[in-house]
Formats: C-alpha cells, structure tokens, sequence
C-alpha cells in the first residue's frame, strides 16, 4: 500500500512541477470532461498531500479516485 502512495506522490509533484506538465494534465482532463455528458465545466488541478497529515492524504488520494472515474 506504501508503495503505491508514494508513486502516486511521484506522479503528482512531476505533473505540478513542470508548467508544461501541468498545462498537459489540464488539457487531457478537459478532453475527458468535454466526452462526459454533465462533466464539470473547470479542470481540476491534482493535489499533493503533506505527508504528515492524514487528511490531506486523504482528500489527495479522493481527488485521484474521481478523475479515475472519469476515465
């Protein structure tokens, strides 16, 4: 379980820390959203949990769940 946590920590700062990166992650997921009828009309950016807090692990790992949905 550990180890899945901490690649998708590895995948969410790579997506954040690069302008590039991230101006990618927005256009795929409004791509997805612009196939889903109803979707959200704004792309939600991933959130990187603080490690020391359980919930922002949390509501990270929420967030990753809803775009899998999507997909």
């Amino acid at each position: 379980m550990i180890h899945y946590l901490l690649q998708i920590r590895k995948i969410v700062r790579s997506v954040r820390s690069s302008p590039q990166r991230r101006a990618a992650w927005l256009r795929e997921v409004r791509n997805t959203y612009d196939k889903i009828a109803g979707g959200p009309e704004t792309a939600l950016m991933l959130i990187l949990d603080v490690k020391t807090r359980w919930s922002s692990t949390h509501q990270m790992l929420r967030e990753l769940l809803n775009f899998n949905i999507l997909t």
